[in-house]
């Protein structure tokens, strides 16, 4: 089990800060898009608590803030204490979108990052792929070159073959014709 923040607030005051009702709030619990602690945990009915800083951080990254002030116009208070806590829930708002914008920067520079490493892999490996196939168009030459000669090695080895399988007087006359290809005397 996760340890309890510091920050709790029941479930009826984080719907007043959020402006959802309070069947959202325990559906975000339920969702788990929201971490849920018992006020008593040893008490199966004791009361829903969430950490404000998680909720403010969920709202402000899913864009789930609307507006309390919806419909009439609201009722200005000349507390100091309750400008106050708003400046303080403002500001928390503020440091909760910056640690949003620092997060989505990141991701972006991360993605970036990724795509100049993906592409400079591409480029790797079609200058391989380039090599790799002059490679082989060199290799093909020589294969063709090695089979030209192979050919011409076995007419030849044909032609001595011929020449010594006859008896050694007709060697003497014929020597000269059976060595040299027929296609050269044409």
């Amino acid at each position: 089990m996760s340890k309890k923040p510091n920050d709790l607030i029941t479930v009826k005051e984080a719907s007043k800060m959020s402006a959802k009702s309070v069947s959202s709030i325990r559906s975000w619990v339920r969702q788990k898009k929201l971490t849920g602690h018992k006020k008593n945990p040893k008490n199966k009915n004791s009361a829903l608590m969430v950490s404000e800083s998680e909720l403010r951080t969920f709202l402000a990254l899913n864009g789930k803030i609307t507006s309390p002030n919806i419909g009439r116009s609201p009722d200005f208070s000349a507390s100091i204490a309750e400008k106050d806590k708003e400046i303080k829930e403002l500001k928390q708002k503020i440091e909760d979108l910056e640690i949003a914008v620092r997060t989505a920067v990141n991701l972006a520079d991360s993605k970036s990052e990724l795509i100049a490493s993906l592409q400079n892999q591409v480029l790797s490996a079609n200058n391989r792929l380039n090599h790799s196939e002059s490679k082989t168009e060199q290799l093909l030459e020589m294969l063709a070159s090695s089979q030209q000669k192979n050919n011409e090695l076995t007419d030849s080895y044909q032609r001595l073959t011929a020449y010594y399988s006859l008896p050694w007087w007709r060697r003497l006359g014929s020597s000269q014709l059976l060595l040299v290809d027929k296609t050269e005397k044409e």
